[in-house]
């Protein structure tokens, strides 16, 4: 589809921190829970943790506080670098960038 159009979705104010926030309270929460028993012990569980966060958060670097949780600010940042990434590699009429905030 040449002709389509990208549409990226920002949160908050810019800053990353409303993602960084929702990340934490959604899959964020399943880091430290599967670090725990009876979670850890459940092969499946343990792939979906060797493979999933690495994929999406291991190329940006976000690391782990001592309880297992991602940092804010790395997310921001990883947040703030793909908004970035995307606005860098799609050219501007063809991208369309929409806040919830501000409505339809």
């Amino acid at each position: 589809y040449p002709n389509a159009r990208v549409v990226l979705t920002v949160r908050g104010d810019g800053d990353g921190m409303a993602w960084a926030k929702s990340v934490k309270g959604s899959i964020g929460l399943l880091r430290p829970a599967i670090e725990r028993v009876p979670w850890r012990w459940i092969p499946k569980i343990q792939l979906f943790k060797g493979v999933l966060f690495p994929w999406i958060f291991g190329k940006r670097n976000v690391s782990l506080d001592g309880n297992y949780e991602f940092k804010a600010d790395d997310l921001a940042r990883m947040y703030n670098e793909w908004v970035a990434e995307v606005k860098a590699t799609v050219p501007e009429e063809k991208l369309l960038v929409f806040a919830p905030k501000d409505g339809w």
